[in-house]
């Protein structure tokens, strides 16, 4: 295989892996909410740029010298793709960084309604019955707490959430509606 033969092959596996590893580590970062998986991308991020655009400006310098630049087309394309792709999860992860992910699960014998999440962000759940849950997503502007009050057995009760949220803290939470005794 010639020089420009193994720059095109190991190009494009460089690419399609940055791409599907990216891609999976922002998918865990998503469902899990870890930042350990947003460190771990944004040190994978730098590391793929580096050596995609290691591959890029190799194959940027073989097309000055050879007539055929086709053969280089298609990889450097794939490797171009992968920045829009990364700038696409940055955003979204700094969202996710932004927003409370809070799933309400009704732990009570019967249903709780009129639902008013206070705080952040004012949210409404209009009722869950019991054992369901339902997950909100609250934006976090400023630094802010996040209580509920409902209807419980049409007795108004009130609850504490959370404390203290700031931009870039945002979290994924479960918060159990309970007697507490």
């Amino acid at each position: 295989m010639t020089n420009v033969g193994w720059h095109v092959k190991v190009g494009k596996k460089a690419a399609i892996y940055s791409l599907i590893i990216g891609s999976a580590i922002f998918v865990f970062f998503y469902k899990t909410g870890e930042i350990y998986f947003l460190i771990g991308g944004l040190l994978f991020a730098i590391m793929a740029a580096i050596v995609n655009s290691v591959f890029i400006i190799s194959f940027l310098i073989h097309c000055l010298k050879d007539v055929d630049r086709t053969k280089f087309f298609g990889t450097f394309c794939l490797m171009v793709v992968n920045i829009p792709v990364c700038i696409f999860y940055y955003y979204c992860s700094l969202y996710l960084l932004n927003t409370m992910r809070i799933t309400f699960v009704n732990e009570y014998q019967n249903e709780i309604k009129k639902i008013n999440i206070l705080g952040c962000e004012r949210n409404f759940i209009d009722k869950i019955e019991p054992g369901e849950s339902k997950t909100v997503w609250i934006l976090i502007p400023d630094d802010c707490s996040i209580s509920v009050n409902y209807l419980h057995n049409e007795k108004k009760v009130s609850e504490n959430v959370i404390g203290y949220v700031t931009p870039l803290s945002g979290a994924i939470l479960t918060h159990n509606f309970r007697k507490v005794k």
